[in-house]
């Protein structure tokens, strides 16, 4: 028959040896590498990321990126009409595009022992908004002939009288904001981590110039106003780790 002090001494070895096991599983789950990710955004303005991470202290991290987007309106925009008399008619349509650019520096913190973490970046961004004004001008000949001229953007329904001299203008933007982070870390095979993550970032938009082409039209000056920005978005990424032994 075993004594009741060796049966206490034997199940005490035995939850040492499981809480040293268990402490020994956790310490090489717990290995913190660096990685690198590349993430897509539900948001056109910062549609991708390519993010590299640090592990810094116990449970932060350092995070560097670039952010790249752009936004188009519809080639399909309809003609509207401008000016009509007995002897002219003229038919207005515009046309935008934007392209986005952001350097980030971040810091995020894992909540406890989860896998979810809050960080907070700052943003330092770059943005060109180009404006186009394309007109069809009709003008009723001496001859009772509607004599046709395209101004504007390439126009793929006429070849007669095209001119591309049409009027231009392109805003340039600087845009520094704070961005906060909600993430999600969710281990994917050995080297990988598939991450999800919500973002909020609030901003000031500050035109820093513009460039106009045969364009001298005050028509969009109302976009050089400095005004707040305001952003937010989920985004689904992959991250691959570095330094992770086989």
């Amino acid at each position: 028959m075993f004594s009741v002090s060796k049966l206490k001494t034997n199940s005490m070895k035995n939850v040492f040896i499981i809480f040293s096991l268990l402490l020994f599983c956790f310490s090489t789950h717990a290995q913190r590498s660096s990685d690198l990710g590349i993430i897509i955004s539900s948001n056109s303005e910062s549609r991708f990321t390519l993010e590299y991470r640090k592990p810094i202290w116990e449970k932060y991290n350092l995070k560097f990126g670039s952010t790249f987007g752009n936004l188009h309106s519809s080639i399909f925009n309809p003609w509207n009409i401008e000016q009509s008399t007995d002897s002219l008619i003229l038919f207005g349509r515009k046309n935008s595009s934007e392209n986005f650019l952001n350097f980030k520096f971040g810091v995020e913190r894992t909540i406890k022992s989860s896998p979810f973490s809050v960080g907070l970046d700052l943003l330092l961004g770059y943005k060109n908004a180009k404006h186009y004004k394309s007109v069809r001008h009709y003008e009723l000949g001496p001859m009772g002939k509607w004599d046709y001229t395209h101004f504007g953007e390439k126009d793929a329904g006429t070849l007669i009288k095209t001119d591309s001299s049409f009027g231009k203008t392109i805003f340039h933007y600087f845009i520094p904001a704070l961005q906060l982070n909600l993430g999600l870390d969710l281990p994917l095979a050995k080297r990988f981590i598939v991450n999800l993550s919500y973002q909020y970032a609030a901003g000031v938009l500050l035109n820093t110039g513009e460039t106009r082409e045969n364009n001298s039209s005050t028509e969009f000056d109302y976009l050089k106003k400095t005004k707040l920005t305001f952003n937010s978005r989920f985004n689904v990424g992959l991250r691959y780790k570095f330094n992770v032994k086989d």
